[in-house]
């Protein structure tokens, strides 16, 4: 009875070695598995050649400043990619980087009989200054399937590569904006057409937009507002959009500017240009968009507003002509102005009896050489002027000169008589 229970027993034994054998074999095969598993590197299959990586630059001829140039990487894989692809920043002097397009171009080739997995990356470059630039190798972070189950991570770098820029012609100078584009556009509109009459106080918003292809909105140079004693003006906030569409860019950056009338009479809002680099046609162009003008009137409160000063200085100046008339008037009453003064308001007034008086008195005050009684004849001393004088004097008062004669005499002789006079 106890022989077959011990077989048995030795029986179950074996089993159980042999699995544990079998079990202990299974996970040493599990962590060698594993071991080589994490051996396996990114460059070490780029070096197998199982992942590639490579980088270029498109370039159409010569190089301006400002114009866009593409530059493109490319990642492949024998088998497929598990991960997104991570393009690191990098650095050219003088040299605007842009991604534009955020998602790559995928695609797959044969290759010997397998299907390769391929991402081609896009980035645009802007140079801004003639010279010699060099693009740095770009750290690139892939993730890729080695085998089934096994994912493989790392960062591959792309070749250094090499460009230049000139200028292609010499009226592209340092002190000069340009836009270099293959097309290009600038064009306004305006909140009230040029020409509709206008009153103190509107205004005019003038909208600028300029457009393009293969280029960005950032290097469109600002367009700077017209300067005038009569308006005011304001910047808009305007807009600036960079897009792209099935592997084409576009930029459109617009300008809003308004300007408030202040005075009025014409104003002029003058024309704006914008010097272009057409890098499809290597022509140097200017574009332009016209000016425009309007007649502005006043309002009520603006034409007061406008002459308030004058209208106080007419009344300032009016109350005062008031107050010297006033005061000459009560001199010339009480004959306290001077004799000339004299002289010439009565000869403007006609009064010949004081034309005479005048005269006779200024004769008096000049050279007292003559002198008039109260029947109004004249007395002659032994020394009498000459016989010139005495007949102007006589001509005086038989009234043979008119108004205009007697005034010029006056001015002609007191020079006489005073001559007279001092001798």
């Amino acid at each position: 009875m106890d022989k077959p229970l011990f077989k048995w027993t030795s029986f179950l034994q074996r089993i159980l070695k042999i699995s544990l054998r079998i079990t202990l074999m299974f996970f040493m095969f599990i962590f060698t598995a594993n071991a080589l598993a994490v051996e396996v590197t990114i460059q070490a299959l780029q070096a197998n050649k199982r992942v590639e990586i490579s980088s270029w630059l498109e370039q159409k001829g010569d190089v301006a400043p400002g114009e866009q140039l593409d530059l493109y990487i490319k990642v492949a894989t024998d088998h497929w990619f598990s991960g997104g692809t991570f393009i690191s920043a990098f650095d050219i002097p003088n040299t605007l980087v842009m991604r534009r397009k955020k998602l790559a171009n995928n695609y797959t080739e044969r290759r010997n009989g397998q299907t390769w997995s391929i991402q081609e990356w896009q980035l645009s470059l802007y140079p801004q200054a003639s010279g010699e630039y060099q693009v740095p190798a770009i750290p690139v972070t892939l993730h890729v399937v080695d085998k089934p189950g096994q994912n493989v991570s790392g960062t591959l770098l792309t070749q250094p590569l090499r460009f230049t820029v000139a200028l292609p012609t010499a009226q592209m100078t340092s002190d000069r904006q340009w836009v270099s584009a293959p097309v290009l556009t600038l064009e306004q509109s305006w909140s009230i057409e040029p020409g509709s009459p206008l009153n103190v106080g509107d205004a005019i918003t003038r909208t600028i937009t300029m457009s393009g292809e293969d280029t960005t909105a950032m290097l469109f140079a600002d367009i700077p507002m017209a300067r005038s004693d009569k308006l005011q003006s304001y910047q808009g906030a305007g807009s600036v959009k960079d897009s792209q569409n099935r592997g084409d860019f576009y930029a459109t950056k617009t300008w809003e500017q308004t300007y408030i009338v202040q005075t009025n009479g014409e104003i002029v809002l003058p024309e704006v240009s914008v010097l272009w680099w057409n890098t499809q046609l290597k022509q140097f162009t200017e574009l332009q968009i016209s000016s425009a003008s309007w007649q502005v009137s006043h309002t009520p409160q603006s034409f007061i507003k406008a002459y308030a000063w004058a209208g106080l200085l007419i009344v300032i100046c009016s109350f005062g002509l008031f107050k010297l008339s006033v005061s000459m008037f009560n001199l010339y009453q009480r004959e306290s102005l001077p004799t000339s003064v004299l002289f010439f308001m009565a000869n403007i007034s006609g009064k010949q009896s004081l034309v005479n008086k005048y005269i006779y008195r200024h004769r008096f005050e000049t050279s007292d050489k003559y002198q008039l009684r109260d029947d109004g004849r004249v007395l002659k001393e032994a020394h009498q002027a000459d016989n010139k004088l005495t007949k102007i004097t006589e001509q005086w008062l038989s009234s043979q000169y008119s108004k205009r004669e007697q005034a010029i005499t006056w001015l002609q002789n007191t020079r006489v008589w005073r001559t007279r006079a001092d001798k």
